[in-house]
């Protein structure tokens, strides 16, 4: 197993071959005692196994922000982040993390999720086409079905990428983490250079990746659990169907921001299943 997971092994692998092997590296969560942290591929410096969002609990409570201004509540989203995950952690235990290389910038947090949220959120507002982009990646999400109720997300994107701008609407990446600090969250530190060369989403209950022991053997790579996600936003009182197309607005295009425009290729993505069970 951990042969197939070196990079130069796990590029010559068929599809079928490598969807097999990441699925190997997936291992039991507890929505109440497993901590959460980012859907960022590297270590943690204390090998524990998290559970994964892109922005650790700051991924809920952006969807929390969004949903707010599609209703028409043109709230900063400084003050939509500390409701949310003042109401999370009612619930939920509270993550997030650092890196070994960012930490104690002014501004950079180490989190890429927390440190580019406005590039993240121009993305989805000003990327022609950004339903066929998600469809690209989550087949038919978005549909006749949901056709208005997408509208309307993508409006409040739109509203949202012209309000923003200074730290009293959007704080920096920094001060984002820190608020997570203050919080009592659990902020892992993360080891090394970006090396993911694949994108898991997670919907099987009670699993998550473990990237630790995936960076071992010499892999890599970014994962969503998209299961604690939804219970967090269900938690907050969101819709579950503009949860779903929030996240994965945000989800696509957080890829978009750190990978494809920094001049390199989006990875290949992979899919666990409702129903994966070990």
């Amino acid at each position: 197993m951990a042969e197939n997971m070196k990079p130069e092994v796990f590029g010559g692998l068929s599809y079928e071959e490598q969807n097999k092997a990441i699925s190997e590296y997936m291992v039991s969560a507890d929505i109440v005692k497993t901590e959460r942290s980012c859907g960022d591929g590297r270590r943690a410096h204390n090998g524990t196994v998290f559970i994964k969002n892109f922005g650790g609990s700051l991924g809920a409570a952006t969807v929390y922000f969004v949903s707010k201004w599609r209703q028409g509540e043109e709230v900063s989203y400084k003050d939509a982040v500390n409701e949310a995950l003042d109401v999370l952690a009612k619930k939920f235990d509270l993550g997030g993390h650092r890196d070994d290389h960012s930490h104690g910038h002014e501004t950079s947090s180490g989190c890429g999720y927390a440190d580019n949220r406005t590039a993240i959120v121009n993305r989805i507002a000003n990327t022609e086409g950004f339903d066929a982009v998600i469809n690209s990646v989550f087949k038919d999400a978005i549909n006749d079905n949901n056709r208005d109720l997408w509208n309307g997300v993508l409006n409040a994107y739109k509203a949202i990428a012209k309000a923003q701008g200074g730290a009293a609407f959007t704080p920096t990446g920094e001060q984002l983490i820190s608020t997570l600090e203050e919080k009592d969250s659990s902020i892992l530190m993360l080891e090394g250079a970006h090396e993911e060369y694949a994108i898991v989403f997670n919907d099987a209950s009670g699993y998550t990746l473990d990237t630790n022991k995936l960076v071992e053997d010499g892999g890599s790579a970014f994962c969503v659990d998209i299961w604690d996600a939804m219970a967090q936003s269900d938690f907050l009182g969101i819709d579950s169907e503009e949860a779903r197309l929030i996240y994965m607005a945000e989800w696509v295009a957080t890829a978009l921001v750190l990978v494809v425009d920094k001049g390199k290729d989006l990875p290949p993505i992979f899919f666990v299943p409702a129903d994966f069970h070990r």
